[in-house]
Parts: structure tokens; sequence; C-alpha cells
């Protein structure tokens, strides 16, 4: 993983402080950025895996119809 600036840390230390019953110390503060950061790496991942089967597939589909290359 990707350095985590310091700035970054205190601003999300300082985000969930209000919203947290508990102490965010800078380590969770940490862990929290990787867990958001890997969920939208996961997402992009689908996103762009989605996009190209989707092309792949009406490129296929459109060789295929007839026998013939449909443009």
């Amino acid at each position: 993983m990707k350095a985590i600036k310091s700035d970054l840390i205190d601003q999300t230390i300082h985000l969930w402080r209000g919203r947290s019953e508990g102490a965010i110390s800078r380590e969770d503060a940490r862990e929290m950025i990787n867990n958001v950061s890997g969920f939208f790496e996961v997402l992009a991942d689908w996103d762009l895996n989605t996009h190209s089967k989707n092309h792949h597939q009406s490129h296929a589909n459109g060789r295929m119809r007839n026998g013939k290359g449909i443009r």
C-alpha cells in the first residue's frame, strides 16, 4: 500500500472524533483510510471488468450475426 500522508490521518481522526464513542488512534485512522481506499479500488476494478466484458461481447456479437460482420 502507498504511504499515507500525516495530514490525511489527522483529518480522518478529526472527522471521526465526534462520530465515535472511543478515541481514534493514528493506527485506527490509517486502517480506516486503507479500508475505504481498498473498497474504491474494488469498485473501479469491477467497473473496468464490466466495461471490458461488454465491449468484447458486443464486438463478438457483431461478427457472429448471420455469419457476417456488422458494423
